[in-house]
């Protein structure tokens, strides 16, 4: 059977700078991301819930909680789509899906930045 981890040490060794360099790439990418989830997403969709909407921190907390487990279903999913698929061996797919949360992170920069325009919840 065909073992699929990934060795970057290997690349490192061959001296395959470009995967190297990829990898090095999409890594810095998603700690950016999570960087960019924290500080933006979380704490600007918990002031728009409770300063400007003037939801109660509990409703917040519910709707976050909701979102949390629907990011990990996600992530989960498309985690077992690359396994299954073999798409963790291809950096250009793993950049599609990179494009894909940038696109996912910029709707909701989007959302958080027009929240002076919100002036009633939108209940899930």
């Amino acid at each position: 059977m065909y073992d699929r981890r990934v060795d970057i040490l290997r690349y490192i060794r061959a001296r395959n700078w470009p995967v190297v360099a990829g990898y090095g790439l999409f890594i810095g990418m998603m700690a950016i991301g999570y960087f960019y989830n924290v500080t933006f997403v979380q704490l600007g969709l918990k002031d728009l819930g409770e300063r400007v909407l003037g939801l109660p921190q509990t409703e917040v907390a519910r709707q976050m909680a909701l979102l949390a487990l629907l990011t990990g279903v996600v992530a989960l999913t498309v985690g077992w789509l690359m396994q299954r698929h073999g798409w963790s061996l291809l950096l250009l797919r793993k950049l599609h899906l990179a494009l894909g949360v940038i696109a996912a992170h910029l709707s909701l920069t989007v959302h958080i930045a027009l929240r002076p325009l919100i002036r009633y919840p939108v209940i899930c």
